[in-house]
């Protein structure tokens, strides 16, 4: 399966868990796709009342992108069109890429980091019937001499 699928979906339990419904989402089966922020692709939009949120993942290849401090700070700045009312950014990553974020977060100015939630997401292994490994059963020949 499609890992950045996979964390859009630990990504959209984080934002029902908030009490968000979820209005474009990229991958979705019924859900269109985001619209583009300012240039940049997002894979959420989310909203809560009047008040909206976005939703992105980073990837590893993501961190390579000189442009990535730009972006963060834009998206964490967005206001509703209607109701100028700031816009929340999550943004989930893999746990080991958290500290990465948080170096980036902690070079932004505490006005921008007020409107931004990051959070570690867990993939589940993928263990099935038939792909873990055998049980080793001990013998009788290991209970007599």
């Amino acid at each position: 399966m499609n890992a950045r699928k996979e964390l859009i979906d630990l990504l959209v339990a984080q934002f029902w868990a908030d009490g968000y419904k979820i209005i474009h989402r990229l991958f979705g089966n019924y859900l269109t796709n985001p619209p583009l922020v300012g240039e940049y692709k997002i894979d959420i939009l989310a909203r809560r009342g009047n008040r909206f949120a976005i939703g992105l993942i980073l990837e590893e290849k993501d961190f390579k992108n000189p442009d990535l401090h730009r972006m963060i700070g834009f998206l964490g700045t967005r206001k509703s069109r209607f109701a100028n009312s700031d816009a929340l950014l999550y943004i989930g990553v893999e746990p080991h890429l958290y500290t990465k974020l948080a170096a980036i977060l902690h070079k932004l100015d505490q006005d921008t980091t007020r409107h931004i939630r990051s959070f570690p997401l867990q993939m589940a292994p993928d263990l099935t019937l038939f792909t873990s490994q055998p049980v080793q059963h001990p013998s009788a020949s290991s209970f007599f001499r």
